[in-house]
Order: structure tokens, then C-alpha cells, then sequence
């Protein structure tokens, strides 16, 4: 599995050096290697679940849908596009990886201390500071509060080291003990 880390982690980072500058998003080195990181580990996270299903379901057909349930219901559950869910399924987002990169993204982007602009035109906005006056300023850490982040960027990069570590142990075991090879 670390001889195909270099092709899994180079697409990303190059994808990363290309919008990162083109997103306006912070220009301070240790902010562009701290989402760099992040970025890294959902790589990774979305590669084991990857290298599980795949070793849990032999057939293509089942490999695939089931696959893109797993990843569609994490990136719907995660609240990046989706921001109300129903109470009794708002627990999903917690193993959502998704949500954790997303997350710890936005720490790193708006934790910085820079004052954000409103944009002009006529539109209404989510930032109280911007309803009455398109010229104002406001803090990143409101976008925090307003998008319900609460976790310390350490403990969302702590959740997604461990489902990394959940998703490969279990395909593991599924190799070792179910599609174990038939010596004879």
C-alpha cells in the first residue's frame, strides 16, 4: 500500500498548487501546508474506503454501487452540500470524512484573523454585519459559528487518521479471514 502512495498523494497536491492561489484562499505558508495535509488525508480516507469495498465485494456491479452510496451518503451527510438534515440522521456526519476535511478546512481558512468584505450587490446575506451595508467587514471566526464548527482542527484530523486506519484494518481482516486463498 506505500508503493502507490506517491501517484495517490501527487494528482491532489497538484490539483491543490493550481486552486489554492487561484481561490484567493490564505497566502501564509503554514495555512497552504496545513490544507495540503488535510487534503492529503481525505485522499487517503477516500482510498481506503476505496480498497475496502473492493476487497469486500468481488463483483464490479456491487463493488461500484455500493461505493458510491458509501462516498455519496459521507459527502451528503458531511453539510457541504447539504445543510439541514433531518434530526435523526444529523449523527451520520460524524463519520462523515467529509465532513471532518470540510471542517478543519475552514479552521485553517478562517481562524487566521484576516477581516472578510462583504460582496456588493443586492442579495441577502447570511453574515448579520452585511444585511444593511455591502461595505462592511467581518471576522472568519463568524463564518465558524455560523457553519457550527466546533472541534480544534487537531481533533478533525484525528477522525480522519482513524478512519483511515478503521477502513484499511478492515479490509485487512477481510483478506486475511474471508477471501483467504485456497491452498490445495
Amino acid at each position: 500500500m506505500t508503493s502507490e502512495l506517491p501517484p495517490t498523494l501527487a494528482l491532489p497536491t497538484l490539483y491543490l498548487i493550481i486552486t489554492y492561489w487561484m481561490a484567493g484562499l490564505s497566502v501564509d505558508a503554514a495555512a497552504f501546508f496545513t490544507f495540503w495535509a488535510i487534503l492529503m488525508l481525505s485522499a487517503l480516507v477516500a482510498q481506503s474506503i476505496g480498497l475496502f469495498v473492493g476487497v469486500t465485494f468481488l463483483d464490479t456491479k456491487s463493488a461500484t454501487l455500493t461505493g458510491i452510496l458509501v462516498l455519496l451518503s459521507s459527502v451528503l451527510s458531511g453539510g457541504y452540500y447539504v445543510s439541514r438534515i433531518p434530526v435523526w440522521l444529523d449523527w451520520l456526519k460524524y463519520a462523515s470524512f467529509v465532513y471532518h476535511s470540510f471542517h478543519a478546512a475552514m479552521i485553517n481558512e478562517f481562524t487566521s484573523g484576516i477581516p472578510i468584505s462583504c460582496s456588493y450587490g443586492k442579495h441577502t446575506s447570511l453574515f448579520e454585519p452585511c444585511k444593511h451595508n455591502s461595505t462592511a467587514q467581518f471576522s472568519g471566526l463568524l463564518v465558524l459559528q455560523i457553519n457550527d464548527v466546533q472541534w480544534p482542527v487537531w481533533g478533525h484530523v484525528l477522525v480522519l487518521i482513524g478512519l483511515t486506519a478503521l477502513f484499511r484494518t478492515a479490509g485487512y481482516l477481510v483478506l486475511r479471514y474471508i477471501r483467504k486463498p485456497h491452498v490445495g
